[in-house]
């Protein structure tokens, strides 16, 4: 069954014929209501979903394709909100992986690949008609000196972190991707400069900085749950809902 979902899941994604394409009398996930809507059509018209409606309802344009849907289901794209495309000669690999599952978009959180790379894996590629999940990318992370690895941006400084988010901006990156080895004042800048932008920031949470600091200062997603473990630390004794998290950040880390 789920080879079929697959199968229209990306001819949704990818029908770029002149002629509509109608997907007859399947059942369609409907995940705003939480329920299976059956004997469904969906008729497309090039990336624009035109009708859905009962088989009934639904007045099929003569000139479509047709698919028929019996017994088989249709679901939106889903999107992998943490992905790596590293190293990047199996980029077609990943692409087939992803979409083979019905994963139609994709967070992409940093590599070793210049800027330049990003945007044509995001923008390049769709355009020359190769079947790819659509990508949001942040380009080289940003990591303070503490911690290199290779293809990180190091800044030194508040200046530099502040001269790191100019030139992601100049990129046309999507967001801006911290890692964990951060001084307060170089971490916050990057945080400011984010603003001043209005780019998001997301990544990890510095070692010296907790979840909650990290939110407050614009962060828009705390990746690996980095950050809270500390906050459970410091509010446990007083905390009514953290008790959830005490097992796991209560555990030796390897």
């Amino acid at each position: 069954m789920s080879g079929h979902l697959t199968v229209l899941c990306l001819m949704a994604l990818g029908w770029a014929g002149e002629r509509p394409l109608a997907i007859v009398d399947i059942t369609v996930v409907d995940t705003t209501l939480g329920t299976n809507r059956t004997h469904m059509t969906v008729v497309i018209r090039g990336e624009r979903i035109d009708r859905v409606g009962t088989v009934d309802e639904v007045e099929i344009p003569p000139h479509a394709v047709r698919v028929q849907g019996t017994n088989q289901y249709l679901i939106p794209g889903l999107w992998d909100m943490h992905i790596h495309l590293s190293p990047i000669k199996y980029v077609e690999y990943y692409y087939a992986m992803l979409l083979s599952n019905g994963v139609t978009g994709a967070r992409h959180m940093g590599s070793d690949l210049p800027v330049e790379r990003y945007r044509q894996l995001r923008d390049e590629n769709p355009q020359q008609g190769l079947p790819t999940p659509r990508l949001v990318f942040a380009g080289p992370v940003l990591d303070g000196p503490a911690h290199y690895r290779r293809g990180f941006t190091i800044v030194r400084s508040g200046a530099e972190a502040r001269q790191a988010v100019n030139r992601l901006v100049a990129g046309n990156v999507d967001f801006i991707k911290v890692y964990s080895s951060w001084a307060d004042g170089e971490y916050f800048a990057i945080a400011a400069q984010s603003r001043l932008y209005n780019i998001p920031f997301a990544g990890h949470v510095p070692m010296d900085v907790t979840a909650a600091e990290a939110s407050d200062a614009g962060q828009k997603r705390l990746e690996h749950l980095l950050g809270i473990c500390k906050n459970v630390r410091i509010r446990k004794r007083n905390c009514q809902n953290c008790s959830r998290f005490l097992t796991i950040c209560e555990m030796p880390m390897s």
